[in-house]
């Protein structure tokens, strides 16, 4: 038994004619989109917009990661100092730190 393969409308790959999903990038198929990428000639490459939310993902990661990072140097040279103070102006000053970084990018 031999399937048709048509080409993805949205990622060019080679997919079952009767698929509602693409397998490689993830697009619906249903009859409106094929009909609309075929009135407009393309749609945007779907492997990029994938690559960039990967991305996003770890950027927020390591963001989440420095925030924990100076909640402990924070709470433990606020132990060691035995002042509160010292503590929380760490803290504060590595949120700030991991903020900027995160939404500089």
């Amino acid at each position: 038994m031999s399937t048709k393969l048509v080409q993805c409308p949205y990622c060019a790959e080679e997919i079952n004619a009767d698929a509602k999903k693409c397998r490689h990038c993830g697009e619906w198929l249903t009859a409106d989109t094929r009909r609309a990428h075929s009135m407009t000639g393309g749609s945007a490459d779907a492997r990029a917009v994938a690559k960039g939310m990967k991305s996003y993902g770890l950027h927020r990661a390591l963001w989440g990661l420095g925030m924990l990072v100076s909640l402990f140097l924070g709470i433990g040279l606020g132990i060691a100092f035995q002042s509160w103070t010292v503590g929380t102006l760490i803290y504060l000053g590595g949120t700030v730190l991991a903020t900027v970084r995160y939404f500089r990018e």
